[in-house]
Formats: structure tokens, sequence, C-alpha cells
């Protein structure tokens, strides 16, 4: 049998049903938290033989990261075991070259067929077939890219531009008598706060120093995969015992996974010297005692967080977006993210900062900012309607769908996440049942990551025949919100943050399963201040439609009725519009510099 003739594993539905629909809500969800705790113990045992000189703020148990790629090889392992099990014929996995480069230095690459992957370890069962180069260009859209200059400078802050060229004048040596912060990031509120201190800092920017290092380090020496083979066995023997029935299948999700481990733990151990050397040279030489940034993440964060408080600098961090106060899979992952890596944390709202201050790092600081002011208010807003409508070729009533259902291949999240077939099928449900039923213009912008092979997105197969819907392409959101009369959109991600700031209706569509809102609390905060639909319930493509096709007018007078509530919940869960963000965390560093 050939896996995917039956399967596919992307796009699920295009041939036959993603595997991962094989993999139900609560059997992800319960082999997820079993998994966690095998990893939690692991981590422990790792940390405690081996890198037990490394700062990890939310402990040892949080050293390695939970939520992308180690659950997802077991969700696949499991998977291929149970289809083993109703085949007496070897499985055929075909594959292009691209799909079969399997490590991209430390992880899983991009593109890489975990199937194939685990297949090659169990040859008696499998047959990876090699289909040889991708006929087609490779995806490579990682993100959005603003490609229309001119509303790119008119989102653009005249003080912004003064403040910025103020800092870079003042990141020279012209008064040697002010204090050096080091600083590493582009986020939005990152960039708000640097113009701010260049009146009593001068600011030396690290960009990708530290990261350059860290990726030079060996992946080899001095630990092999045998080395962490006990720690493996101690932490998930019993796991797997109960989980992998079949020998072959557990040993080869061990060795997978020692593989990555390895990589991670001998990097780690190989970067710490020339990391903590680097830092030691920009101290020595800028006396400085701050390092300001957007966000120390995966492993590299763990590195570039040691070296620095090895020399006793405090790493403070700016928040990207709203995520982290309203998101139950943000708070979930906590220990993970940022707390792990800063000691200060400069964020959006309260609710972020009691998500921040509710993880393992007792001594962090959180200090509320709110967004920065590209995301609160739009400038020469309708100059930018005009234009960003006349680029669009819009003349009507516009719907404007931010999607967010990345379609993530290698780096599916953990429960809740949602799976690829999920995401797939919603976007299916609103592109062909939904939308072609609505009474108005339609502006889809998909989102702007490519992490499968094919010649042209899945997502826009489903457009064929409706020329109604308007493809915004790879163009960044923020530049063309103006554009929307309404605006749909789902997941706690920034880009609500954006859409709030137009002070157009909004819609969210919500699941108490996928990817849901932090609490009971937060989604009757949102149902108070914007339009939810439940995406659980059967009828609610119906439902939206009914909603979208009243009158425009209709829906702005209901939704001035909500703009009452956004008011109420504004500084506890959205933009905090009483704060000047950039102004706030510069007199927080201030402070915490003793000026």
């Amino acid at each position: 049998m050939k896996l995917f003739d039956r399967y596919r594993d992307f796009p699920p539905g295009l041939r036959g049903i993603g595997l991962d629909a094989e993999f139900d809500y609560d059997r992800r969800t319960d082999t997820f938290s079993a998994f966690e705790k095998c990893l939690r113990v692991f981590s422990s045992l790792v940390y405690k033989r081996y890198l037990s000189h490394f700062n990890i703020n939310t402990g040892s148990e949080y050293l390695f990261l939970l939520n992308k790629q180690l659950p997802n090889i077991l969700f696949k392992t499991i998977l291929l075991e149970e289809l083993v099990e109703t085949r007496q014929e070897k499985i055929e996995i075909e594959c292009f070259d691209e799909e079969l480069e399997f490590f991209d230095n430390e992880d899983i690459s991009r593109f890489a067929s975990i199937f194939a992957l685990i297949g090659r370890h169990i040859p008696d069962w499998f047959v990876v077939k090699n289909l040889g180069c991708f006929p087609n260009l490779a995806p490579s859209v990682k993100g959005s890219t603003p490609k229309n200059i001119l509303l790119r400078i008119l989102n653009i802050q005249p003080t912004v531009i003064i403040q910025k060229v103020l800092y870079a004048l003042n990141a020279r040596d012209f008064n040697k008598t002010k204090p050096i912060i080091l600083t590493r990031g582009h986020s939005g509120l990152f960039s708000e706060i640097l113009p701010q201190l260049t009146k009593d800092f001068r600011l030396h920017a690290i960009r990708n120093t530290f990261d350059d290092i860290y990726a030079a380090s060996e992946l080899s020496q001095p630990l092999k995969r045998s080395d962490l083979k006990d720690a493996f066995d101690e932490a998930f023997q019993g796991f797997l015992a109960t989980t992998l029935l079949n020998s072959n299948f557990s040993e080869a999700f061990r060795s997978i996974f020692l593989s990555i481990i390895t990589r991670k733990v001998n990097r780690l151990i190989n970067s710490a010297d020339p990391l903590s050397a680097a830092v030691q040279e920009l101290k020595t030489k800028h006396r400085s005692s701050i390092f300001l940034c957007d966000g120390l993440y995966e492993n590299s964060g763990i590195a570039i967080y040691n070296a620095l408080k090895r020399h006793n600098i405090t790493v403070v961090t700016t928040e990207h977006g709203l995520t982290a106060g309203i998101s139950r899979l943000r708070q979930m992952m906590i220990n993970y993210a940022e707390p792990r890596t800063t000691d200060v944390m400069l964020t959006y709202n309260k609710s972020s900062s009691a998500v921040f201050r509710s993880s393992k790092n007792y001594d962090l600081v959180a200090v509320e900012c709110g967004a920065p002011h590209e995301t609160k208010h739009v400038r020469l807003h309708r100059t930018q309607r005009w234009f960003s409508r006349r680029v669009l070729g819009l003349t009507n009533v516009t719907i404007f769908y931010v999607s967010t259902n990345l379609l993530t291949n290698n780096n599916g999240f953990a429960p809740p996440y949602p799976p690829d077939s999920i995401r797939y099928l919603m976007e299916r449900m609103l592109l062909q049942n939904v939308f072609p039923n609505i009474r108005k213009e339609i502006v889809y912008k998909y989102y702007p990551s490519e992490n499968y092979l094919y010649s042209n997105h899945p997502y826009l197969d489903f457009l064929s025949g409706l020329p109604k819907i308007t493809v915004a392409g790879n163009e960044d959101f923020r530049y063309l919100r103006t554009a929307a009369d309404i605006i749909v959109t789902s997941s706690p991600t920034s880009t609500l943050g954006w859409a709030i700031g137009t002070k157009k209706p909004v819609i969210f569509l919500h699941s108490r399963k996928f990817d849901p809102l932090q609490d009971a609390g937060t989604i009757s905060a949102f149902r108070e201040c914007f339009f939810v639909f439940d995406t659980d319930e059967t009828d609610w493509g119906s439902k939206l439609i009914e909603f979208l096709n009243q009158p425009f007018h209709h829906i702005t007078d209901l939704w001035s009725q909500k703009l009452q509530s956004q008011t109420k919940h504004d500084n506890c869960m959205l933009l905090d519009d009483t704060k000047d963000a950039g102004r706030t965390g510069a007199a927080y560093i201030r402070q915490l510099a003793g000026l």
C-alpha cells in the first residue's frame, strides 16, 4: 500500500483524509499530558547530569521546548503503528528530496516528512521511495513582507522617524558619560521604547551577533546519544510501554527523539564559552548591565540568557502582542516561553502580566506598558484607506478575512493547538460555504508561511470560480487593515491587536477545543467586546452568513454598543489605550538603571 494514496500528510482532504484526523481531540490531549510529564522528568535528569551550570528561570523541568516537534513525532509514530496493525504488506512512503532532508541544523527541517523518517527506522514495515527533486519551485515564504512602499511609509509616525535618527546618532560615542544598554529586536513595543531611551542612554545594537555564535557551535561532542539513553529510559519507559505497543516503533521514536535532543544539548554545551566570551568583551567595552530584547526563545535563547547572566546582565523583554493574556495555550506553555529567559517583562496589559507572573520564575517583574502606538492607532487613516482600497480594487462594503489557520507540518503545536486537518477543514468551510454566500466584497488574507511542498497554496484552490473574493497575497495585514469595513479572524494572536486598532467591527471565531481563549471570563469579555461565533456549533457557518448579510448600518449600530465594553476591558486584556507604551517602558528601564 502507498501511504499517501489512502491518506495524505498534506493537504488533508485533497487526497483522502489527513492522517492526523485519525487522532481525536480527547486522545491527543490525554497523550500529550502524559508525554509532558515524562519530558519534564527527562529534562530534569539531563539538566542535573550535564547542564546544571545553566540558568533556567522556570526550573530544570522546562529545559526542552514541549509544544512543537517532539509531540508531533510521537503522534505520527502512534498513527503509523496503528496503520501497520491493519495491513499485511509493506507500506510505501513516497517523498521528494526536500522531504527526505530530515534535519536543519539541530531541528527537524521545515519540509521534512516525519512519516518517512520513522519509516526509515523500521525497514521491515516501510519502504521509503525517493521521487527526486520537487518538480516545482519549493515554497519559500516564511512570513508577511510589506511590498507596497507607500503603504509602509504612510504607517510610520513622524516622531518615530525623528527619534530613530536621534537613536542612530546616540548610538555613537558622542557622549561617553551615558550608560550603555545592549539591544536586540524589532517588535513594535521594542521599537517604540528605544527612541525614548536616547536622552539618558547610549544604545548598542547586538543584532545577530549572539545567534551567529550559537549557530556556529558544534552539534557533535561531547555527548553521544548513548549518553542520554539512560535518562530517556528512566523517564519514558513506562509511558512508551503503554503508548507504543510494538517495540520497533518504540525504538524508532527513541532514536529520533535522542537524535534531536543530543544535538540540542551539545550545542548548549559547546556554545557556552564562546557566548560568555562575547558577553564579557561587550561588558568590558561598554560597561553595560541591561540587555533589552523582544525575546530569547528556543534552545539558542537559553544559551544566550545563560551567557548574559554569567556576567550579571539584567534581561528586559518586550511582549509581542495580546496572546499571553488571552490564550489558554499560551498560559499552558508559559514556563517554556519568555519567563525561562528573562528577568523583566514589559507587557501589553494586566492580564498578560498576570500570566507571566504565574510562571515558575518567581522573581520575574512584569510591567504593563500598553500596546505600541502603531497597533492602537492608524496614522493618516483616510489616506491609507483610500490607497489600500485602490491597491485591492475595492469599491463596496468589504469584509476582510485575516486567516490564522497556518499549516504547520513539523512545527505543529501541542493541544489545544489544532492539527493541520482541522485548520484545513475550517478554511474550506469559510472559503467554500460561508463567504460565497455573503452579499458583500471579501478580501482574503491567508497566513503567509509555507511548510509543505506544493505548486500553489492549497487554500487558493478553494477560490476557483469565486471572483468576488480578492486575495491580499503576502502583503502585511497591518498595512492593508484600513481597507476593511468588517474584520473576521480567529485565534488569540497578534493579528487581533491590529484588527482592534482599526476601530472597525471585529468578528472572532472561537473554539473551546482548538486554540481557545484563556478561560470563561475571557470568553465572556470577548462576547461583550466583539462579535463571537462558536465554531464548535454545527450551524456556526449559517449563523455567520446570516449575520454578515445584514445591512452594514445594522452591524455598525451593534458595534457601537460594544465600544463601551472595549473601554471597560481595555487595560485588563486588550491594548491599554491609557498608556504611552514607549514612554512607560523607557521610564521603567530608567528606574532599573537607577536614574
